[in-house]
């Protein structure tokens, strides 16, 4: 299962700013905190790959 990282787009005082979740490929993206049930937005962030030229 891939791990996905999301954001609050508004404050919490419960959870951090940034978390990650671990979800299948097919389930839809995350739009509130499982815990805060604050809204979130899903991070895109960068990835390794070797021998790339």
């Amino acid at each position: 299962m891939p791990i996905y990282e999301y954001e609050h787009t508004e404050g919490s005082r419960v959870c951090p700013v940034k978390f990650e979740v671990n979800r299948p490929l097919n389930a839809p993206p995350l739009t509130v905190c499982p815990v805060c049930k604050k809204p979130v937005r899903r991070v895109y962030g960068g990835f390794y790959m070797p021998n790339h030229l």
